[in-house]
């Protein structure tokens, strides 16, 4: 009985490997090209170059009075690599083109629980990767592909922390914690599901390690995340490391949510540098993407229905897989597949949410919470339709983009499991 399971196991790691290599060997093939926009160059505020010949102090100074969305740790890294070795290249191209594949890869181990979830996942990822590379050129930001693959290495991490017994635990547990705090840092709308998520790992490894590993996995959320919004709050007075969401919201609740908004006037909006775009790195920015966001907010408060129903239409203009970015209107005869696959595996995606939350209301709450949400899926699940949702209703006019940040969540096909077919 035990060479036989044995011999089962053997098997499907032999078919996981095989696919991992054939859609590595096409990846590389389809990312070759592919390369990434600064982050650091944000609504050309500022520019590669201005970061030459940066200082210790200049740096420093930088970052203590950042407060449009540039991702701290990707900045950072883009600006050393400028400063060092001459070019952001480093980050914009070889991470990100490692990225595209390794999130899909990532992607493709998480959904080898069965083997035609393995066979369906490879196949999924090799037409979202290609859709990936057409599409994102028309606007590249490369925190969309760092995103998804910080968040899964962040869930193969805790899987494996929670699975593993040997004396290394304590190292997979830090570099889960690590990789989660990086998510964070990635893009400001995921501060506000970081509880949710340092909960149920809480509860994934309390099932099978001590108190101490727990701490372990705390303690970089705490040091880099912990740390950098201490300060957003405490010198910026900012939450998220964005003093732009309110507009963002904006453009896609314009009309009476934001018609009566008063806004300061933005004295400090003088260009850096002549034929750059407005300085939006100030305080009255920050204000006034505060004041648009409480009206906004103030509206699905005072009119629920009605927004409601517009954030139907919203998720529902998200996952319609649109191809083109402003002048970027790639054309292939793949895309009629590529639209069928995002209908499918978001299809499937909201069908086992539902029947999670209907499990829980039929049990009428009273399920084993811990046990429940401490399984890989049902995290995947909740922070999956939360991405969807939060990038659906936060912004309009590059849907083609905010979906490549879900694609790779999207093909490891997570599903629902009672509690009885949980391990």
């Amino acid at each position: 009985m035990k060479e036989n399971a044995n011999h089962v196991i053997r098997n499907k790691l032999i078919l996981l490997v095989i696919a991992l290599l054939g859609f590595v060997a096409l990846g590389a093939f389809l990312v070759k090209n592919a390369k990434a926009s600064p982050s650091i160059t944000w609504m050309i505020i500022y520019d590669v170059d201005d970061f030459r010949q940066i200082s210790a102090t200049e740096l420093t100074s930088f970052f203590r009075n950042l407060r449009i969305p540039i991702p701290p740790m990707i900045g950072l890294l883009e600006i050393l690599s400028i400063r060092f070795l001459g070019s952001p290249a480093p980050v914009t191209v070889f991470a990100y083109r490692l990225s595209l594949i390794g999130a899909y890869a990532l992607a493709i181990i998480l959904a080898s629980r069965t083997l035609l979830r393995l066979a369906f996942s490879t196949v999924v990822a090799m037409i979202f990767l290609y859709a990936t590379v057409k599409i994102h050129p028309g606007n590249p930001q490369g925190y969309d592909i760092f995103f998804p693959l910080l968040f899964l290495s962040y869930i193969l991490l805790l899987e494996g922390t929670a699975n593993y017994q040997g004396k290394g635990q304590w190292a997979l547990s830090l570099l889960a914690g690590f990789a989660l705090s990086m998510t964070e840092l990635s893009r400001p709308f995921v501060i506000y599901a970081l509880p949710f998520l340092i909960l149920v790992s809480y509860f994934k490894l309390s099932q099978t390690a001590s108190v101490r590993l727990f701490i372990w996995f705390l303690a970089p959320i705490l040091l880099f995340s912990g740390l950098w919004h201490w300060h957003l709050h405490h010198d910026l007075g900012q939450i998220t490391f964005s003093n732009h969401a309110g507009y963002n919201l904006a453009r896609c609740w314009e009309g009476d949510p934001v018609r009566s908004v008063e806004l300061v006037k933005e004295v400090h909006d003088a260009p850096l540098v002549e034929g750059r775009w407005p300085n939006l790195n100030t305080p009255e920015h920050t204000e006034n993407s505060r004041r648009i966001q409480v009206a906004i907010m103030s509206y699905w408060f005072h009119h629920p229905g009605t927004s409601l129903l517009y954030m139907i239409e919203r998720v529902d203009d998200l996952l319609s897989a649109k191809t083109s970015i402003y002048s970027n209107e790639p054309k292939s005869e793949a895309f009629g597949l590529y639209r069928l696959l995002v209908k499918l595996t978001s299809a499937w995606l909201l069908i086992n949410l539902g029947t999670f939350a209907l499990y829980i209301v039929k049990n009428k709450f009273r399920v084993p919470h811990q046990k429940l949400l401490s399984v890989t899926d049902h995290i995947l699940l909740v922070f999956t339709a939360y991405c969807i949702l939060l990038l659906s209703i936060g912004e309009r006019g590059e849907e083609a983009r905010f979906l490549i940040s879900i694609l790779p969540f999207l093909t490891v096909l997570p599903a629902f499991m009672a509690p009885k077919q949980t391990q």
